[in-house]
């Protein structure tokens, strides 16, 4: 297996090689076409002014997300409830829920959450079905 210096603007999956230089197409290679793959990779750096051996931007003060549907709840039809964990900063957790509401109009599905912090479990759930029979 050929070792890769540097995988910045680059990504892969099963069979293909992306080259995602900013400012530049995206060109896709074979896995076999690795050193190609590199060397226009290189070369898009050196036109737009980046150095392709960089290291990754960090990824401080970015909010991840992971949001956990509850299924088995006895929350009427089109309402269902999420707790999610928000990974801040500083590296602390923050735990929110929300009751989200789910209806179909104007031939798309429409959604909207309201927040258990911000209103109480019995509101959220009020309002949320409020909105979804209007």
């Amino acid at each position: 297996m050929l070792e890769i210096d540097s995988e910045r603007y680059m990504s892969c999956n099963n069979s293909t090689i992306m080259v995602r230089v900013p400012g530049c197409e995206q060109r896709n290679f074979h896995k076999s076409k690795v050193q190609e793959a590199i060397a226009l990779r290189n070369e898009n750096c050196i036109l737009v002014g980046l150095d392709p051996y960089s290291k990754k931007h960090s990824q401080m003060g970015r909010k991840h997300t992971k949001s956990h549907a509850d299924k088995n709840s006895d929350l009427p039809v089109g309402i269902c409830m999420s707790s999610y964990k928000v990974k801040l900063a500083d590296g602390s957790e923050q735990y929110y829920q929300r009751v989200i509401a789910n209806v179909l109009r104007g031939g798309g599905a429409k959604k909207k959450s309201f927040s258990v912090m911000k209103y109480g479990m019995e509101r959220a759930v009020a309002l949320a079905i409020a909105w979804r029979d209007q």
